[in-house]
């Protein structure tokens, strides 16, 4: 995708017509603007990064586009925009449909069909070789039965299942959140893994090390 030039007053503008969603120390970062689309802007946090070369806006960019060649719903891309120098860039987009699974913990939308559906998705996702390394309930809508992925800037997509290790590794970003993991009680993050092993391309020998490994992070005891 071709990159836009904002300037610093037009994105200034934007954010000043719509609702500051996120922000942080150094300004804001996620916009809902007035036409129902979404203004995130990328900073760069220091002077040598490889998103000097490649900007984590073109990477959310690129995600997108992969994940629908994949089937995976994620957000629409309608832009790409440098603003004023090579340390801002931002991406409008429209947003996914639905609620985070975070947003409806514990209210009656959390249903066991939701958890095991969770379970398959993730399953899907390594299957298809997504390593989402912002993964946390906050990060994956539900609307309609169905599951998708927003904040998809940091990601990896290799042409490959992932390696145990790899999901190994991507089920700590997600068992870092302790109050979902807290929220989410015992018996659906039990439903949750026992549909991630049954959809998961895993070994019998693998599924097992996977248990023994990330039962005690999710509040569920490990298997004899």
């Amino acid at each position: 995708m071709k990159s836009q030039l904002m300037t610093q007053t037009e994105l200034a503008q934007l954010q000043a017509s719509g609702k500051t969603l996120e922000q942080d120390e150094r300004g804001i970062k996620v916009t809902l603007l007035p036409d129902g689309n979404i203004l995130k802007v990328f900073r760069l946090r220091g002077w040598f990064s490889s998103s000097l070369v490649y900007s984590n806006a073109r990477s959310f960019c690129r995600n997108a586009q992969r994940l629908k060649k994949l089937g995976i719903p994620t957000v629409d891309i309608i832009s790409l925009h440098s603003i004023g120098s090579r340390n801002f860039t931002a991406v409008i987009y429209a947003p996914l449909a639905g609620e985070t699974v975070r947003n409806i913990l514990g209210t009656s939308l959390v249903t066991n069909e939701v958890f095991e559906k969770l379970g398959i998705f993730t399953a899907s996702l390594h299957s298809k070789g997504v390593c989402f390394r912002s993964i946390h309930l906050g990060n994956i809508v539900y609307h309609q039965g169905l599951l998708g992925l927003i904040d998809i800037a940091d990601m990896r997509i290799y042409p490959w299942p992932l390696f145990y290790r790899t999901i190994l590794r991507n089920f700590k970003h997600l068992y870092r959140y302790r109050s979902d993991i807290q929220v989410a009680n015992g018996s659906l993050w039990q439903i949750f893994f026992d549909a991630y092993f049954d959809a998961s391309h895993l070994s019998k020998k693998q599924q097992s090390s996977c248990k023994q490994a990330l039962y005690p992070h999710f509040g569920l005891v490990k298997p004899v």
